[in-house]
């Protein structure tokens, strides 16, 4: 019974070939649809992407609490051609934020600070670094006479 089975279904599909072809890709995007629909979930709660283990929450807790303004912070990148029209820019527009006090509780610029004055070359890539150190190695000579003068 099972060999007259196979017989008649390979017979089919020797008359019929395009519908045999079309009954498997209906069968095979009917089955992947059933497999996505059960198998991919997408959450689009934002708490979900981060695992809220006790000890985590509890730490963001304790920063929101130390810094309640921390999710209201604003950063703006200015970007120019050349790094002193970006420094200019960067200056110009903290002026123009701060005179706007109901709007902006506290502006700062942490390029033109003076911890960045002072400590900037520490935030600098090694190379960078390398190639200041130098120059300055090289401007030793003037850098003496001025510090004797």
């Amino acid at each position: 019974m099972l060999t007259s089975n196979i017989t008649r279904f390979v017979t089919l599909a020797i008359r019929r070939p395009a519908w045999i072809i079309a009954i498997s890709v209906l069968l095979g995007v009917l089955s992947a649809a059933i497999y996505v629909v059960h198998n991919f979930k997408i959450s689009t709660d934002v708490s979900q992407l981060i695992e809220n283990e006790p000890d985590w929450a509890a730490r963001e807790h304790a920063i929101d609490q130390a810094f309640p303004e921390r999710g209201q912070t604003l950063l703006i990148v200015v970007e120019t051609p050349a790094p002193e029209f970006a420094s200019a820019a960067a200056t110009e527009l903290a002026a123009a934020l701060a005179k706007e006090p109901q709007a902006f509780k506290a502006v700062s610029q942490p390029e033109g600070s003076e911890f960045f004055e002072h400590n900037g070359l520490l935030y600098l890539p090694t190379a960078k670094v390398d190639e200041v150190t130098k120059q300055l190695v090289q401007a030793r000579p003037l850098v003496n006479q001025l510090a004797r003068a």
